[in-house]
């Protein structure tokens, strides 16, 4: 029992501790400025949560498999793995965080108006702290938990979360709904950045940079598009669809020209299942 006991101690402290970083920002929002900045501040912080949420469900499916693998002593096999989701991650994060960046004003009036348009820049800063947070939930999530390091996961949440609330009270008077946006992506990262350093001891990513430089260059063509259509069209639902639907078949298809595996292996997968049915 004991021997079971403490790694749950420690995910539950872990989790406590995620939480409380994720929601310091408006409780003191709250605290410090009126419940207008807490309305504003919340729209973001709602479509930041869920974009996360959804990109971290790649990472989390695969941790049982990754720690049947370790358990088997399989760990070529382990890392042949993370090596694919972590270039899932990016070929996922990268564009969402360009799109959500270029359509924040848009999208934040569709959901609530445009009396929480202002909330725009909020959003846009938790772009940034999109790629840090995936980045941490991976390293954090699918390679020191199953290689037995919770510890260390524990560790770079419970720095993020002191250094979260620090920054909130010395930020917030001085940016307003901007501070808590800055103390997310310091805390993202934080959390990210140890969470590698720690994990390099286990795992080192083989093919991250060549699938980083084809997402990057995927990535420029939906900027030009999201930057055009934003020219050209007014109207913030149709600015979104057209942006949106040009910017995925650009960026599917400038991917398959550099040849990138991760999209071709999506679209060899759609084109089984169209067949089967």
């Amino acid at each position: 029992m004991g021997r079971h006991l403490k790694p749950i101690l420690v995910l539950f402290s872990n989790s406590v501790a995620t939480i409380l970083y994720i929601t310091a920002g408006t409780t003191i929002l709250g605290i410090l400025m009126s419940n207008t900045e807490v309305g504003i501040y919340s729209v973001p912080v709602k479509i930041y949560t869920i974009i996360k949420n959804i990109i971290n469900a790649v990472i989390m499916v695969t941790v049982p498999r990754v720690s049947f693998y370790i358990g088997q002593q399989h760990i070529k096999e382990s890392k042949l793995l993370l090596d694919k989701t972590l270039n899932i991650i990016v070929v996922l994060v990268f564009p969402a965080m360009i799109g959500l960046a270029f359509l924040a004003e848009p999208i934040i009036t569709i959901i609530s108006g445009a009396e929480f348009s202002s909330g725009a820049v909020s959003l846009r800063l938790l772009c940034v702290a999109l790629l840090f947070g995936n980045l941490a939930c991976f390293f954090a999530n699918a390679v020191l938990l199953p290689f037995k390091r919770e510890k260390f996961f524990l560790q770079a949440t419970c720095i993020a979360a002191i250094c979260n609330v620090a920054l909130n009270f010395m930020l917030i008077p001085l940016c307003g709904i901007k501070g808590p946006a800055i103390a997310t992506i310091v805390s993202e990262f934080i959390v990210m950045v140890y969470s590698a350093f720690k994990a390099r001891e286990v795992y080192i990513p083989s093919t991250f940079l060549k699938n980083l430089g084809q997402t990057s260059i995927g990535c420029v063509t939906i900027c030009l598009i999201c930057y055009v259509t934003r020219m050209l069209i007014t109207k913030p639902f149709f600015d979104i669809l057209i942006s949106v639907t040009l910017s995925l078949i650009a960026y599917g298809l400038t991917m398959i020209l550099m040849r990138n595996e991760i999209i071709r292996s999506l679209v060899r997968m759609i084109i089984s299942v169209v067949r089967d049915k």
